[in-house]
């Protein structure tokens, strides 16, 4: 009998051991087949909870004319004319500021937003949904209206798909904050143009690049060649609520009917990576 109670007594330490919850793992075991196991059931248990977050935001607030409403920009108003270039003949008449709609982002570096802008002459609005991806530059949907002339029939008429988009890139739809090129002692941004060229009628192009400034270290954000337009701007920028990235909004500025029209492009930048 007490040969018995020793060999239970002896066993008894290893079964409580074997119970006892396991040490997070170190560096030195973070290539074992066991921590790969765990980490992708972790980002699995994550995404999962993405998902459903999204989907609770989806249901409760489907993208809406209001909603659009309460994001419209004007960045054209807020250009930055020190660091620009601007044509040395001039600009000549703005025939229309397109309005600028911000509607949200993704966790990884996708931007949801919308343009609507009057083309004089022609007579016709056009209103494009676009989401972009910040990182690549990439446009992965694009949704183009020439026929609606307002916000709200374009929701209306759209309303499913643009939902469906967003619901398919993870945005979550909020009011992000402009930044003018002067609200950031941190950052500054420049456009460099070269190569002019104009044609027999009047007709000019530009090449050109936007640079970021970080105190005295620079890097490149987009390189645009044979661009028909005639001054080019840093409007403003838009602030990833979820990492460090921004939004840099650049109009160029063209020749339309009478006057000159703007086009509004979007180029990315990490705030941390490459200066």
């Amino acid at each position: 009998m007490k040969r018995i109670f020793f060999l239970a007594a002896l066993a008894l330490p290893l079964l409580v051991s074997g119970c006892k919850t396991k040490e997070p793992q170190t560096a030195e075991t973070e290539n074992t087949d066991e921590y790969k196991e765990m980490k992708n059931l972790q980002e699995d248990t994550e995404n999962q909870d993405f998902l459903t977050e999204i989907n609770q935001q989806y249901i409760a607030q489907p993208v809406d004319s209001i909603f659009f409403e309460s994001c419209k920009l004007n960045p054209f108003e807020n250009r930055d004319k020190e660091q620009a270039y601007i044509d040395p003949a001039g600009m000549g008449l703005i025939n229309y500021y397109p309005d600028f709609y911000p509607l949200g982002w993704s966790r990884d570096g996708k931007l949801a937003y919308c343009i609507k802008q009057y083309f004089d002459g022609r007579g016709e609005t056009l209103i494009r949904f676009i989401i972009q991806d910040t990182i690549t530059d990439k446009i992965i949907y694009q949704l183009d209206d020439w026929n609606c002339g307002s916000i709200s029939l374009f929701v209306a008429n759209y309303g499913s798909d643009i939902n469906s988009m967003i619901f398919d890139n993870k945005i979550i739809l909020n009011r992000t904050a402009f930044n003018s090129p002067r609200d950031s002692a941190e950052f500054s941004f420049k456009i460099k143009a070269t190569n002019f060229k104009e044609d027999e009628y009047g007709l000019k192009t530009l090449d050109y690049f936007v640079q970021a400034w970080k105190g005295n270290k620079s890097k490149i954000l987009m390189t645009k060649k044979e661009v028909p337009a005639n001054s080019v701007f840093v409007c403003g920028s838009l602030k990833s609520p979820y990492e460090d990235r921004l939004a840099i909004i650049i109009a160029e500025v063209k020749y339309g009917f009478e006057g000159h029209d703007i086009t509004y492009l979007i180029s990315g930048c990490h705030t941390k990576v490459g200066f």
